[in-house]
């Protein structure tokens, strides 16, 4: 079974800041984490103290830059109250789950076992919390609401604004093809379209159909042109940035467009993942000298398609409703009608996704997969040429 998925709306003095989501840990911590999962819903009633076990309306009484939110004290809302599904506190389940960074989820407590309805999200590396708290979830969606939540806050913990919990729940979460039985508060739209399916799509083999995101076009001419003067090598070499840690490559990424738009797993997966620290800080992992030649090395990569029969495979050629980096290039075509027209010499099929722009498998991929699905769930026919 799939881990459980919940969310907050936040509210900044009484104003929606907007929504966080996250994933909580029932494989590894499975009593910590249903603790949270149903102060989120709210569906065990009331507790000892008298009051609703749920963090609807409660506020996030302490926020450190840097350092952490913290909430869950729905009880006395000052940090000295809550309590858990469980009747008062809990024991510490486990330390497996190491406090990672930015959105990590934990529990706040007094003292060892002494777990009730507190927790609190990372705003940095908190290392020095390993094997004290227990490490219960992540944030998966809000990235952005988390970076308003520490705007008001303080080197002391008092925020300047109340940040509260405006509404809470358990969110479906796509299982295969299918959503999750019985799930609500379902937001995702390319979610409920794969859920509409009536026959499941099965797995097929890679080499069955090939589906392009705003594919880069090699023109005839471009197999010719020396890794000096190709301009997408040439962007590569100058595209380098290096940053003092993980976090603060994450800071950078989300506080502005193109990269603030991504989905928040996938930014953190392209941080965590793509980068390496080097003598002149944390550094993209892929060495610039061999993306240039990627770009610039086109002929090679075109003939070994032609002789794989790639050409001959079903395509699916997508591209973002909100794209609009081909305009002007394309002379006087969106960058839509440019795909178009790309997909219609190709006899390729064509989509455009709504909501996304040029980095729309990172922006919304369950968007994206729910178009590909229902493209393998039609009649494929192979193209006419790659």
């Amino acid at each position: 079974m799939p881990n459980p998925w919940v969310f907050f709306e936040i509210a900044l003095d009484g104003k929606v800041a907007g929504r966080v989501e996250f994933e909580l840990y029932a494989d590894l911590v499975p009593k910590t984490a249903e603790n949270f999962r149903c102060l989120c819903t709210g569906e065990k009633g009331r507790g000892r103290s008298g009051k609703q076990l749920a963090f609807l309306g409660s506020a996030f009484h302490r926020i450190i830059p840097g350092f952490m939110c913290q909430g869950g004290d729905f009880t006395t809302g000052d940090g000295k109250g809550g309590e858990s599904i469980y009747g008062g506190k809990f024991a510490d389940e486990n330390f497996k789950m190491k406090h990672t960074g930015i959105g990590c989820l934990s529990m706040a407590n007094a003292g060892p076992n002494t777990n009730g309805s507190q927790f609190f999200v990372c705003l940095g590396e908190t290392p020095h919390l390993n094997g004290k708290h227990v490490v219960f979830g992540k944030v998966i969606s809000g990235l952005p609401v988390l970076t308003a939540m520490e705007r008001c806050g303080s080197s002391g913990g008092k925020t300047s604004k109340k940040v509260t919990i405006r509404e809470c729940g358990e969110v479906g979460r796509l299982a295969g093809s299918s959503m999750q039985a019985g799930a609500e508060n379902v937001t995702n739209p390319a979610a409920k379209k794969i859920e509409a399916s009536a026959t499941p799509l099965g797995p097929l083999p890679f080499s069955d159909a090939i589906a392009l995101f705003e594919p880069i076009l090699y023109l005839g001419e471009s197999r010719r042109i020396p890794l000096e003067e190709n301009p997408l090598s040439q962007a590569t070499l100058r595209r380098r940035q290096s940053f003092p840690s993980r976090d603060e490559a994450l800071r950078n990424f989300s506080s502005k467009p193109p990269m603030s738009l991504w989905e928040p797993s996938a930014l953190r997966g392209y941080v965590d993942g793509g980068f390496v620290t080097t003598a002149n800080g944390l550094s993209i992992a892929c060495d610039p000298t061999f993306e240039a030649r990627f770009y610039a090395s086109s002929n090679d990569v075109l003939a070994q398609c032609e002789a794989e029969g790639i050409g001959a495979l079903p395509i699916l050629i997508l591209v973002g409703a909100k794209s609009r980096h081909m305009e002007q290039v394309a002379g006087g075509k969106s960058t839509q009608e440019f795909y178009a027209e790309v997909a219609a010499r190709l006899g390729a099929s064509f989509r455009v996704v709504p909501d996304v722009g040029h980095f729309g498998p990172l922006e919304a991929p369950q968007a994206v997969a729910a178009e590909i699905a229902e493209w393998l769930a039609s009649p494929l026919a192979p193209t006419s040429r790659l």
